[in-house]
């Protein structure tokens, strides 16, 4: 069956969050004072946490590491093990976990607004969340994950 044009945009949003996940997620366990990152010491004043070690580790395996797992069952068609977290049973897993991933990605944009001051990427990567979402849901992708 043949990819619909969404779904390569899509694909490139995921990767795209992916890949600033990846990176920053990994600088934060490498260097878990932030400051590689240029992060202020006063984030953390109002979070549970001591050092950005790890906000790090979430940020590389879920931000970053998971929506791999995704981008990849999607071109491959494959992982299927994965149908066990499928909400929708109507679709692939590849669709629920397409919206997974927006969820989570409000969700850690939410927490951060609620621990640390704001900043310029929070809007961002909030607003590619809701994207997700919104496209996911378009009729085009729904029929490509039909079972």
């Amino acid at each position: 069956m043949k990819k619909p044009l969404v779904l390569y945009f899509l694909i490139i949003l995921i990767l795209f969050v992916s890949v600033c996940g990846i990176f920053g997620g990994w600088n934060l366990i490498k260097d878990p004072t932030g400051k590689s990152l240029q992060f202020p010491d006063n984030y953390l004043k109002n979070t549970i946490f001591q050092d950005y070690f790890f906000p790090g580790i979430i940020l590389f395996t879920i931000i970053g590491i998971f929506p791999l797992l995704i981008i990849y069952g999607i071109i491959k068609n494959s992982l299927d093990f994965l149908e066990i977290f499928n909400i929708y049973k109507d679709e692939k897993w590849q669709f629920s976990f397409i919206i997974y991933y927006g969820i989570i990605l409000i969700v850690w944009i939410d927490v951060q607004i609620i621990m640390v001051p704001y900043f310029i990427l929070q809007p961002i990567i909030s607003l590619i969340g809701v994207v997700i979402i919104l496209l996911s849901l378009s009729s085009s992708i729904r029929e490509h994950f039909l079972k």
